[in-house]
């Protein structure tokens, strides 16, 4: 349900917003970062809602409440933030493919036949990895000018 009611129609936004947000020379989107206050304010929401949710999760049966609402919490965050272009998207996507690698491998480790699922996740914290250091490294050039 997040990926058909959440993620869809997110990416067509986040489409239209980037696409009127295009450096002309370098045809990127325009990259910058939050301010503390905005960060702080990120911070305390995925905390609040990350533990409000695992304690439905966890009402409802879940086998590890607290890491699969931090994940849900914070993909759903970090996709707001990834819209705004803002480049801490990279670091809360860094977060939850850690846990969802970690979530994935108990998973596997308990005799699931997962393996692709792992392996998908783990692809994905190479990728946030790489992303977060090309988006720090462009905003610092931009600084410096």
């Amino acid at each position: 349900m997040l990926n058909a009611l959440y993620y869809v129609p997110m990416q067509f936004v986040g489409f239209y917003i980037w696409s009127k947000n295009m450096n002309q020379e370098t045809h990127e989107v325009k990259k910058r970062h939050m301010n503390n206050k905005s960060r702080i304010t990120c911070l305390f929401s995925m905390i609040i809602l990350t533990l409000v949710y695992a304690l439905i999760l966890k009402k409802m049966g879940d086998a590890m409440p607290f890491v699969d609402s931090f994940t849900t919490i914070s993909s759903v965050i970090a996709m707001i933030i990834s819209i705004k272009m803002f480049s801490e998207q990279w670091w809360i996507w860094i977060a939850v493919d850690v846990f969802s690698v970690y979530m994935w491998l108990c998973n596997f480790m308990s005799g699931s036949e997962n393996m692709a699922t792992l392996l998908m996740w783990a692809v994905y914290l190479g990728n946030a990895i790489i992303m977060c250091i090309k988006w720090e490294k462009e905003i610092r050039k931009v600084e410096e000018k």
